[in-house]
């Protein structure tokens, strides 16, 4: 079945396959990390020091399984390319693999999802109004384009005036004859 399988649809199943991986690494770190913390002795209703960084980090792949799944979502609805987000499968197989040894480098979950060519929250959104595949990042409005580019054009206009004007400056002190040494005297 997958040789017939139109090649489109055989990369998105592809990346679907990626991402499901990536969400079920993530939750077996996750169940792994609550068995930690219930294994760790508790102190009369204080919390043990490790405690924290397993539930910060409980809580950050929470947020990576949930924009991962929207990705899936996105996928499906074949409002984004697999190519698309091809862009940050190796920061997340990294993410997956290193969380716990460099725990600070991966603070923001967020992070990684910027590397993605459109942004998730808008295109989940479009996505939930029914709107189809949005292009790259999301689009100006036309009003605030020709505001750009009315603002572009007369920083252009001015940085050509101070051209211009430098131009004709230099092409007009070098075209000034020299004052001879009888000028510069006075005429002695």
């Amino acid at each position: 079945a997958a040789a017939r399988m139109d090649p489109k649809e055989r990369a998105r199943q592809g990346v679907r396959d990626w991402i499901n991986e990536a969400i079920e690494a993530l939750n077996m770190q996750v169940e792994q990390f609550e068995a930690e913390i219930e294994a760790l002795p508790s102190k009369r209703g204080r919390k043990h020091a490790a405690v924290a960084g397993f539930e910060e980090s409980i809580e950050r792949h929470h947020a990576h399984v949930l924009r991962l799944e929207q990705l899936v979502r996105l996928v499906d609805n074949e409002s984004v390319e697999p190519a698309d987000v091809d862009d940050i499968r190796e920061l997340v197989e990294d993410y997956v693999e290193r969380n716990q040894l460099d725990f600070d480098e991966f603070a923001d979950p967020d992070d990684i999802y910027m590397a993605l060519p459109f942004d998730i929250n808008e295109m989940m959104e479009a996505t939930s109004k029914g709107e189809t595949r949005l292009e790259e990042k999301p689009k100006v409005s036309e009003k605030e384009e020709k505001k750009k580019k009315k603002k572009d054009k007369k920083s252009r206009g001015a940085v050509e005036d101070d051209l211009t004007l430098l131009v004709t400056s230099a092409t007009s002190q070098s075209k000034r004859p020299e004052p001879s040494a009888s000028t510069a005297l006075g005429g002695l």
